[in-house]
């Protein structure tokens, strides 16, 4: 006797379906669908809602979906939450909203809870009349603030359910794991009281190098892998050149050129990207190998002039076998927390000494002169007193308290691939300062800046050389130019000149509206 397997069609069963139209008109609607009966027979004004919006061509038939003139709703700000929290944990509950409706005014708390020991607390600005307006202002709070990065960043909910926050060195390679599977993993070099980090992305030319202070004596590796978690490694790992997303492996890369031996300093010289930041080194490859380390020490020497603390440099090498490479850090003693910039060639030179010329070399390229110059003395100590009242206390209030936030803020809006960066120039015991900002390009809109290879805008601002100290060059730089700027954020379709300013009504004008 055969028993019936379990049937692939599930059917009511409060009825017994006498025909297989019946059976068939059941299934339909259990997937939302009507049969063809039901089609004809059911008045239009009573059909549910059909969307035709599948890739087909419009027709003519008042069912079909139109995207010419019915636009698809704007997301909320709740909504939009909503959706992170479904892609990244399968459910909305991490958002919790604490509202009062018994006050006489509203204002909502959010918190964005990813586990036990993970949450973030963002709070309404302004009061409202319903519920529903406290909890979508709260959201556009959070927003502004980063919420939907800190949702989707689920590494950091990982680490700590497993308990590989207590290990950075594991934190460093799940994340690394996690986020680019298939690049080559985070390289670790260690040497006599010391190791160093390396972090390098899909592109040689995006990468980033860590080391421990001298004589660090014991676990070497995790305190080095904790000054790169503190100094950003994770979101370097994350949105170093741009993704927002972790990468699907495409194909493993290949690690055969890591056993590859430089046969001299001129092939190294070769991979270097260009143009260097030292004109006098671009054309002429024999002449880098020849006077590197001469000016290397000059230039140390000159920063150190006048210093009661000077620079400290150090150099260590690295051997693998009978190759050899070298780290060369540098410390600023005066900074606190100690500041340090590690410069590192691989174990790939035959000889030690073809290492610390090569070590040198990539510094150069990487504009250690430039950091090094910044620390000049400075020719004439004297400041006058037209650089003293180039500034107010209302300017650098301003600066500080208003222009520089808000450009943070809108920054957080769009997400990590907005970012502003300020950099210093030095001349005559002056100072100047550029601001860079980049954010994402609009394909859909015209532009006054062209994007570069990855889709990104870039505009810079500056300003001279006749502030007497960095933070009244940057001060200077956001009161002249702070609204230009976020302008170009908030609106990087739209060029300068045709940015949308309030315009002033005639006095007829009024006059007639009045």
């Amino acid at each position: 006797m055969m028993i019936p397997g379990p049937s692939l069609v599930q059917t009511e069963p409060q009825t017994k379906l006498s025909s297989a139209s019946q059976l068939f008109a059941s299934n339909l609607r259990a997937l939302g669908g009507l049969s063809i009966d039901e089609f004809l027979n059911t008045p239009e004004e009573d059909l549910p809602p059909i969307r035709y919006d599948f890739g087909f061509r419009n027709a003519t038939s008042p069912w079909y979906y139109k995207p010419e003139t019915q636009a698809l709703p704007k997301l909320t700000a709740v909504q939009q939450l909503e959706n992170a929290c479904k892609e990244a944990f399968g459910r909305i509950d991490v958002l919790q909203f604490n509202v009062d409706p018994n006050a006489p005014s509203v204002t909502s708390v959010l918190h964005v809870v990813k586990n036990n020991e993970m949450r973030r607390t963002y709070t309404g600005e302004r009061q409202h009349n319903t519920e529903f307006q406290a909890r979508e202002e709260v959201a556009q709070v959070a927003l502004r603030e980063g919420a939907l990065t800190y949702i989707l960043d689920v590494d950091d909910t990982m680490d700590t359910d497993s308990g590989a926050s207590n290990n950075p060195v594991k934190r460093i390679n799940d994340c690394f794991s996690r986020w680019r599977p298939g690049i080559n993993a985070p390289q670790w070099f260690t040497y006599e009281h010391g190791a160093a980090l390396k972090v390098q992305l899909a592109s040689p030319r995006i990468f980033r190098v860590f080391s421990t202070p001298e004589n660090t004596k014991s676990d070497a590796q995790v305190l080095c892998a904790q000054l790169a978690i503190d100094s950003g490694v994770l979101e370097f790992i994350k949105f170093g050149d741009g993704q927002v997303r972790p990468s699907s492996p495409n194909s493993s890369v290949s690690d055969s050129k890591d056993t590859l031996v430089w046969l001299n300093v001129q092939e190294f010289i070769k991979t270097l990207p260009r143009p260097f930041p030292e004109p006098e080194f671009e054309d002429n490859p024999q002449k880098i190998e020849d006077e590197i380390l001469q000016w290397f020490n000059k230039l140390s020497q000159d920063a150190n002039k006048a210093r009661a603390d000077p620079l400290k440099l150090y150099f260590h090498f690295l051997q693998v076998k009978h190759s050899f490479g070298c780290v060369l850090r540098i410390e600023t003693p005066d900074s606190d927390p100690t500041e340090a910039r590690t410069y590192l060639v691989e174990p790939r030179f035959s000889k030690k000494v073809k290492s610390k010329v090569g070590v040198c070399i990539q510094a150069m390229s990487e504009n250690v002169g430039g950091f090094l110059r910044t620390y000049f003395p400075v020719e004439s100590q004297t400041t006058t007193s037209t650089v003293l009242s180039l500034l107010t206390p209302q300017m650098r209030q301003l600066a500080n308290q208003t222009l520089w936030p808000m450009l943070e803020a809108a920054c957080q809006e769009i997400g990590p691939q907005a970012t502003i960066m300020v950099h210093y120039s030095r001349k005559a015991g002056k100072f100047g300062c550029t601001l860079t900002a980049v954010v994402p390009s609009l394909s859909d809109r015209t532009t006054g800046a062209a994007p570069n290879d990855n889709g990104k805008i870039s505009r810079k601002w500056s300003v001279p050389t006749t502030y007497s100290c960095r933070p009244d060059a940057r001060i200077a730089l956001l009161c002249e130019t702070g609204e230009s700027v976020l302008q170009f954020i908030r609106f990087p379709g739209v060029p300068s000149g045709d940015q949308p300013r309030p315009t002033k009504k005639s006095k007829q004008e009024n006059q007639e509206t009045g």
